[in-house]
């Protein structure tokens, strides 16, 4: 990939003084040695504060103008270059080498990136990149030095931002309860002190707080957030987020197998799925419904039929994949076609970004169909340990009617045993 030139703080030295036509002795004067000059200018020693602003005193300019104030066209060309790589889809470039390179991008200007939007957004990059590459602790640094560089600047939505994607990392480790006094707090925080945000950011903040309610099992709490921001969006006009609210409810539903919150919310998400005319939420409806015909109706057959258009292949919908090899493995268990169902069981695998307890509950029932399968096969042992790898992960996990199935399927092969 082409980078642009970007200047580094010892390059704008040199092609100053060269400007003024300045030896290096001439420019180190009685402060600085020419070797000591020979090695900033080379980018292989950083001065400090104090011979920062000798260097900007004999080069006749203010130190900003060393800093950034030149270079501004050239960190827009930097952030121009570095966006792009960091909003290129996954499929394209591998993720951790995406963010090495944007890492290896910024490093040069990082320690000089000290104002100015491009700085905030660069500082605030970087240390995402730092995040994804190692999970290293420093990349807080940097993600509160570009929090305070927005906060300067009164760039609200840009300072949030920030906040919630602290929010996240706490949220990616299962720290729910720490996530939602985290979210809470930035969100205190910022409504206090800033005068505006626009719509998106309230509703993005609106999201996340219903998502970890959910979490910690204050469903109450999570819906009254979702039913506020539905009529927020609805008097704004603007519906960020509006989908995954949906969804995220009608995941609520099917866990605890409330019929109402599922017919309630699919009917919403099918108005905006016509309006978008995606075929993910076609796709997210049938799983939907081949879920409540099992649970409801016992309908197995009527159930593989609506999957089996699924599971070969779903293109724009392979996220789902694993949700149908799941529904089809249950299906088949209920039709006691046991080693059919273990053949599909054993193909679903959790996707690394589903930290929600919600997914991890459905997903962690299909151990306890493999347990049950695995059971009347004869296979006691086998049941066993899944019986007891699903109970043990949903340990931590919100109170749900899945969560209780499972234990009462680990106590049905423990009985069983003993």
């Amino acid at each position: 990939m082409e980078v642009f030139p970007i200047l580094t703080l010892g390059e704008r030295i040199r092609k100053l003084r060269k400007g003024r036509g300045l030896t290096l002795e001439a420019l180190a004067g009685t402060k600085l040695t020419k070797g000591m000059l020979s090695l900033i200018e080379n980018n292989k020693a950083v001065p400090s504060i104090e011979s920062l602003n000798y260097i900007a005193s004999q080069l006749g300019v203010d130190v900003s103008d060393l800093l950034q104030d030149e270079n501004v066209q050239e960190l827009r060309d930097l952030l121009e270059q570095v966006e792009k790589l960091y909003f290129t889809d996954t499929k394209t470039l591998n993720n951790n080498k995406k963010y090495q390179q944007i890492k290896k991008m910024i490093e040069p200007f990082i320690n000089h990136l000290t104002k100015g939007y491009e700085s905030a957004r660069l500082t605030e990059l970087y240390g995402y990149s730092l995040y994804h590459v190692s999970e290293d602790k420093n990349w807080k640094k940097y993600i509160l030095g570009s929090a305070q560089m927005y906060e300067k600047m009164n760039l609200v939505d840009r300072r949030a931002s920030v906040g919630t994607f602290q929010v996240k990392v706490q949220f990616r480790n299962h720290k729910y309860e720490t996530a939602l006094k985290m979210l809470l707090a930035e969100r205190d925080y910022l409504e206090k002190n800033f005068p505006y945000m626009s719509p998106t950011t309230r509703l993005e903040l609106d999201y996340l707080e219903a998502v970890l309610h959910f979490a910690v099992g204050n469903s109450l709490a999570a819906i009254r957030v979702i039913e506020d921001a539905i009529a927020f969006s609805k008097v704004h006009k603007v519906f960020y987020h509006i989908d995954d609210l949906y969804r995220i409810t009608i995941g609520y539903g099917l866990v605890n197998h409330d019929e109402e919150k599922i017919n309630n919310y699919l009917k919403k998400l099918l108005g905006y799925a016509n309006f978008v005319e995606d075929p993910f939420y076609y796709a997210f409806n049938d799983y939907t419904e081949a879920e409540v015909r099992l649970f409801k109706h016992q309908d197995y057959e009527g159930v593989i039929r609506l999957v089996d258009k699924y599971v070969t292949g779903l293109d724009d919908t392979e996220v789902l994949k694993p949700y149908f090899f799941l529904t089809k493995g249950k299906a088949l268990y209920g039709l006691g076609r046991y080693q059919e169902a273990v053949q599909w069981l054993e193909r679903v695998e959790i996707p690394p970004f589903l930290p929600h307890p919600f997914d991890l509950t459905i997903f962690y029932v299909g151990d306890s169909y493999l347990a049950l399968c695995y059971l009347e096969l004869g296979q006691i042992e086998t049941a066993l340990k899944f019986a007891t790898r699903a109970k043990e992960k949903t340990t931590p996990l919100p109170d749900t009617l899945f969560k209780s199935f499972i234990i009462d399927t680990y106590k049905k092969i423990v009985q069983h045993i003993v």
